[in-house]
């Protein structure tokens, strides 16, 4: 195990790379984990014997929102934006583990990853509304690329939180498993598996679009891994409603 940061640590087993925040309560996103999940990630990609990354978080929850201490003080090492493109621009897929609350900039972590998965109690949302506020972490924009429109639309203008079943259904997660969060878990090298099962598709898949950028991806993206990556990867994607037809709406576009 390696110390990249106060906050987060790295280890590698059977080719995966584990980033696991540990900053207790509620693993905030402090700088310490920001700069943790930078600094982690471009470890993890410049490391050849690593095929995919799973993120994971120590105690009682996932990363459950911004650091509030922060607030109004002077930002110190990577920005949540940096961090954020990052993890997005990484060349191996990073998989997010998620157990209880993944709330607010947390989702919006989550969702950069290419693939989610959760255990059954897992809870998610973007509550900034209730404080006045909108996501300010990419969530207006990548949340309706997974879930749809109407769905995001309906979470980010309510702040009301989902279970580990509608985010299956709506598709903001593509697995519920058991035994989360995995550092302790004897299910753990069966993730693993999986993990390098999905690294060895998303390979496949990336270099089909690097090879052939004019090509139809219709049928992959009936694939929800292959999907998320490839939303996440093709350069020339941008979200875009025509014709708003309302403000809610338009706030989504902008």
């Amino acid at each position: 195990m390696v110390a990249v940061s106060n906050m987060v640590d790295l280890t590698v087993e059977d080719g995966v790379a584990i980033l696991t925040v540990d900053n207790p309560p509620v693993n905030a996103l402090s700088s310490g984990v920001r700069a943790g999940l930078s600094d982690g990630v471009a470890q993890a990609a410049a490391d050849d014997n690593v095929t995919a990354i799973v993120l994971i978080c120590a105690g009682r929850t996932f990363i459950a929102g911004a650091d509030i201490t922060e607030f109004g003080g002077k930002a110190t090492g990577p920005s949540l934006h940096d961090a954020l493109e990052a993890m997005e621009n990484c060349s191996k897929p990073i998989v997010a583990a998620i157990h209880g609350t993944v709330l607010g900039g947390g989702l919006e972590t989550a969702l950069v990853c290419h693939y989610r998965v959760s255990d059954a109690k897992a809870r998610f949302g973007l509550p900034e509304v209730k404080l006045g506020l909108l996501p300010g972490a990419g969530g207006t924009q990548r949340l309706p690329r997974v879930v749809g429109v109407e769905k995001a639309l309906q979470m980010v203008t309510s702040g009301d939180q989902i279970g580990a079943d509608e985010a299956l259904a709506s598709g903001l997660i593509s697995e519920i498993v058991t035994d989360l969060p995995a550092t302790l878990s004897p299910s753990r090298r069966k993730l693993w598996q999986k993990v390098n099962h999905w690294s060895a598709s998303v390979t496949k898949t990336l270099r089909l679009m690097r090879q052939k950028p004019s090509l139809n991806f219709s049928v992959i993206f009936a694939k929800p891994l292959l999907a998320n990556l490839a939303v996440s990867k093709l350069q020339n994607i941008t979200f875009a409603v025509s014709k708003p037809q309302s403000t809610a709406t338009t706030l989504m576009t902008g």
